[in-house]
């Protein structure tokens, strides 16, 4: 049975143009992909959340299958998180959690992944996704031959961040403010990280 949801995407505007549609496809079925089974979205949900016609929504990915594979596909995110000097790095990955929770509309790629691959009929591509681009990335970064166990932790940090402020709601720690939190968790993933 498929539940009926209101719109994910209201607010946008309708695309004038192939990139724009694109785009404003993939953020609907992201969002769509991210908060509800796999089972549950429809092309013709995430057609009307991003303002376009179910067709071109085929035209542009040609399953919904493709269109999750390409909704999954959080790399850039990641690549964003990662995207610090050595030194920085803690910090920067813990701001950036904080910093996604600060726009509602904005996706978790944490979240996003573990939703997603979460779906027993989701492909096992998701999963596999956050390993090489997030796991495998950080855990090049580190020494040691427990890298790519540390990399797994951080990640499974970030992860628990995310969960406990977009999840959960966390009563004192959504209204921790930014230099708080920054204070007392940083230290905790540079120590993972090797760098305390």
């Amino acid at each position: 049975m498929t539940r009926a949801t209101p719109s994910v995407q209201k607010g946008l505007a309708a695309p004038l143009d192939a990139g724009h549609s694109r785009g404003a496809v993939l953020r609907a079925a992201m969002h769509r992909f991210a908060t509800l089974p796999y089972s549950d979205v429809t092309i013709r949900d995430v057609a009307a959340d991003a303002g376009v016609s179910a067709p071109l929504v085929m035209k542009h990915f040609g399953s919904k299958e493709q269109l999750f594979l390409a909704a999954a596909d959080l790399a850039g995110q990641f690549d964003e998180l990662l995207d610090a000097p050595d030194t920085e790095l803690a910090h920067h990955m813990v701001l950036q959690v904080l910093s996604i929770q600060a726009w509602p509309q904005a996706i978790n790629p944490f979240l996003a992944t573990l939703f997603i691959g979460r779906a027993p009929d989701a492909p096992p591509a998701v999963r596999e996704r956050l390993q090489v681009a997030f796991v495998d990335q950080l855990a090049r970064r580190l020494s040691g031959g427990d890298a790519e166990l540390r990399a797994e932790l951080v990640c499974a940090q970030l992860m628990g961040l995310s969960a406990m402020l977009r999840s959960v709601r966390s009563p004192a720690l959504t209204s921790a403010g930014t230099t708080t939190i920054l204070g007392l968790y940083v230290p905790a993933v540079e120590q993972i990280l090797g760098r305390r």
